[in-house]
């Protein structure tokens, strides 16, 4: 854990920060909603009601696995209560704000990388692996804009990935 949290310091000390720009900061805002709830959520929304079956049961399936990990996202939050690198979520970013002032693990993480799985399972390796360089992508933009240390990320990828695995396995 010690060896974790010293990475997490330098990759906020001495990469973010030694990278951080005005336009680079407005560029990532603009990336990381991406990966927001509220985009996927009509987006899964209309694959369920007007697409073809597989697509369906993609959303169906990733639907379930996001309600899982979140439940257990929020449990591990209130175990460790780990603040955000920069404090207080931003009130635009934030759902549950009580528990949104926690970093660990990363939500957002959690449901993109959850996506891989699902997206395996469904269509094969090419599509799973372009989503997971799209999480990748999307979810450091949340450590540049120090709304999650990088441990946050792992840990939410991880968690997202295992609930969206051990879901098809339960339900198949």
């Amino acid at each position: 854990m010690n060896l974790m949290l010293k990475l997490d310091n330098y990759i906020t000390a001495e990469v973010v920060e030694r990278f951080q720009s005005p336009s680079a900061i407005k560029a990532a805002a603009v990336l990381t909603h991406l990966g927001d709830a509220v985009l996927h959520a009509p987006i899964f929304l209309y694959f369920y009601l007007y697409c073809s079956e597989t697509l369906k049961q993609f959303a169906a399936a990733t639907f379930f696995s996001t309600i899982i990990g979140v439940l257990m996202l929020y449990a591990v939050r209130l175990t460790f209560k780990r603040r955000r690198p920069i404090g207080d979520m931003p009130k635009e970013f934030a759902i549950v704000p009580m528990i949104e002032n926690y970093s660990f693990p990363s939500g957002h993480a959690l449901r993109n990388f959850l996506f891989c799985v699902t997206a395996y399972h469904f269509f094969g390796i090419y599509h799973s692996i372009a989503l997971f360089f799209f999480a990748a992508f999307i979810t450091s933009t949340r450590v540049y804009l120090k709304l999650h240390y990088f441990s946050d990320i792992l840990a939410g990828g991880a968690l997202g990935m295992a609930t969206a695995y051990f879901y098809l396995k339960a339900a198949v």
